[in-house]
């Protein structure tokens, strides 16, 4: 007799890693006036890492541009030129620690020309964490299946397929890794706080926990 049954489970688990993706945007008359003043404010932002003990090797850079920065005006129908534009993207990862990263974004409040930047989280060992899931989804469809034989009078033996689709459909399996927590930050809105940064941000920077679920379908032998 075979056996054909679901497995489903999922499992909570708190972010450890942090990933900040910066955006730096500077526009200037001259190609040379814009390089320089970009690599400056990008250089601001390095030392700022150093200085809090993160090594600059971990910003790496995604994306840069230099580029011809224009505007059209609708009066006179025609591109008004604005100059360069100097545009790099950049992502920081660490391991997550809210006072290091409160204290990250307390002091890029204080640059002159702070980068946009976006805050997601993650985990460091995505792979053991999905692994730990799929052996809960294991247990799971055993239970079920081994509840199919006894109420059919037989003993289940052993399984016979395991997969992420369902074994007589083609249809992708429900697996999903992730939060649904973002934080999206205009560093300059901080500039007026009476109260520092990171002491308010320790308090009210509380990330979701990452949900992975896994489905998976197996095919057991029952006699």
């Amino acid at each position: 007799m075979e056996i054909y049954v679901e497995g489903c489970a999922s499992q909570n688990f708190a972010p450890n890693k942090v990933i900040i993706n910066f955006d730096y945007e500077v526009i200037a008359p001259t190609y040379e006036k814009c390089l320089t003043a970009g690599a400056e404010n990008v250089n601001a932002l390095i030392n700022v890492l150093t200085t809090l003990g993160i090594n600059k090797k971990e910003f790496k850079t995604t994306s840069f541009r230099v580029s011809k920065k224009q505007e059209f005006n609708y009066e006179t129908k025609k591109n008004v030129d604005l100059g360069f534009a100097y545009n790099q993207n950049s992502v920081l990862t660490l391991k997550y620690d809210i006072k290091l990263v409160t204290k990250l974004m307390e002091e890029i409040a204080k640059l002159k020309i702070p980068p946009r930047y976006r805050i997601t989280f993650g985990l460091t060992n995505e792979a053991k964490a999905k692994a730990d899931v799929i052996t809960k989804v294991y247990l799971s469809a055993k239970e079920k299946a081994e509840a199919i034989a006894q109420a059919a009078g037989k003993k289940l033996k052993n399984c016979l397929k395991v997969s992420f689709q369902p074994i007589n459909e083609q249809v992708i399996s429900n697996s999903h890794l992730g939060t649904k927590y973002y934080a999206d930050t205009e560093t300059s809105m901080y500039k007026s706080a009476k109260t520092s940064v990171a002491s308010v941000l320790e308090n009210t920077f509380v990330p979701e926990d990452i949900i992975i679920t896994e489905t998976l379908y197996y095919l057991w032998l029952a006699e």
